[in-house]
């Protein structure tokens, strides 16, 4: 019999996290998350120990505050987390070895700083299998490397080899990032494997909605609705002012449009949304995730973005299977040999407009052959099945079972 420990620090897993927790193997699954949630079934809940400088903050002393944490906390705060997994699992962890339970132990991250949680058992407990389910990479992405100090870089990247070299098993979310692992990392290829992002065919009734009627012959009779999922601005990766200033250019150009961002709650995004010339931007408040793809699906084309970095061409966005699942056109704004194009242009999705191009004018001729009748998508269903929950499930349950 197994026992599955799925780990996370995210109070609201994504979707990628709530899946595997539903994983049917030889066993119990038990999904470890931080805090108070409102998950049924086999869940652990763990509340992080509480932080001793959190008086400082009260007392106004943030920067002093801030000093403090880098100095006791490394590589974040998230260690308080950790260090409250590892007493609330040992005993378990140690009773189910000794009941002659397989104990397999997939830590998902980011944040990337509870790998040390299977880093510990491991060394604790050799027989169990660890998996590192790595949704976004740790060094090699620009944006988390660029929030760590310069002190503590050198630091971090021996933390990074040792958990990617003690672990059984590298999760990558597709083949080009598990070619980093291997001539980036020099990880050996037995330890790392691509298992990508999925959509769940439940989302295609979830998300069924009314929406307007986008037949060619009323195109031109209504404004069109652009939408966009979660954060609008992650720089360096995602930059929303360039989304937005392509979408005043397309309305200067004369293209009806409205663009609907859905789950967007950073302080920063009403600012650049203000500092717009057209006021075509709807930015819609927070919502479970069924209901978002309800909403979302409403929308005529759906947007997604990331800049030119060497990360971005090597990850499989988080909302890119939601989309795939709505079945609506893509209007990919991203790099052109990134694995994300690669997908849309593959599934027949939707449309890429490489990331080195003036997307004002390319998002205006894109619109334009819409509003004239171009098709923008024309699905390949044979490959939009390979990133189909009822493929992908399949190998996290051999990953998982197998010796």
């Amino acid at each position: 019999m197994h026992r599955l420990y799925i780990i996370t620090a995210n109070q609201r897993p994504n979707r990628r996290i709530k899946k595997l927790s539903e994983l049917h193997v030889n066993g119990t699954v038990t999904l470890v998350v931080m805090g108070e949630n409102d998950f049924s079934g086999n869940t652990c809940t763990v509340k992080p120990y509480p932080n001793p400088t959190a008086i400082l903050g009260l007392l106004g002393l943030h920067r002093l505050k801030r000093i403090l944490d880098k100095i006791l906390y490394f590589p974040s705060r998230n260690i308080l987390y950790v260090s409250a997994v590892k007493n609330k699992l040992y005993r378990r962890i140690e009773n189910d070895l000794k009941n002659g339970r397989i104990v397999s132990l997939i830590t998902c991250v980011p944040p990337h700083d509870i790998s040390l949680i299977g880093l510990y058992f491991k060394e604790k407990f050799p027989k169990i299998k660890w998996i590192i389910d790595w949704q976004d990479l740790w060094s090699y992405d620009e944006y988390y490397l660029n929030g760590v100090d310069e002190d503590y870089r050198q630091r971090l990247l021996a933390v990074e080899k040792s958990v990617m070299h003690a672990c059984d098993v590298n999760v990558v979310t597709n083949y080009k990032a598990e070619k980093v692992f291997v001539e980036h990392y020099g990880i050996h290829p037995g330890k790392v494997t691509a298992i990508n992002h999925a959509y769940d065919n439940t989302d295609l009734f979830l998300a069924a909605a009314p929406g307007a009627e986008t037949t060619i012959e009323n195109r031109g009779q209504r404004v069109i609705k652009l939408g966009f999922l979660g954060t609008l601005s992650k720089p360096p990766k995602v930059s929303g002012e360039r989304i937005l200033h392509a979408v005043d250019d397309a309305v200067d150009a004369g293209i009806d449009l409205e663009f609907n961002v859905y789950g967007d709650v950073s302080e920063t995004t009403p600012g650049l949304v203000q500092k717009m010339k057209n006021k075509v931007v709807k930015l819609h408040d927070r919502t479970s995730h069924d209901e978002s793809l309800r909403n979302i699906a409403e929308c005529d084309l759906l947007v997604i973005s990331l800049e030119d970095l060497q990360n971005s061409k090597v990850i499989m966005h988080g909302k890119l299977p939601h989309y795939l699942a709505l079945r609506k056109p893509i209007i990919a704004m991203v790099p052109e040999d990134s694995f994300v194009a690669e997908v849309v242009g593959s599934t027949g999705t939707g449309v890429v407009i490489p990331t080195s191009d003036d997307w004002g004018k390319s998002l205006t001729l894109v619109l334009q052959n819409y509003l004239s009748g171009e098709t923008l998508s024309n699905v390949n269903s044979a490959m939009l099945e390979n990133y189909s929950w009822s493929n992908i499930s399949e190998l996290w349950k051999k990953l998982v079972t197998a010796n």
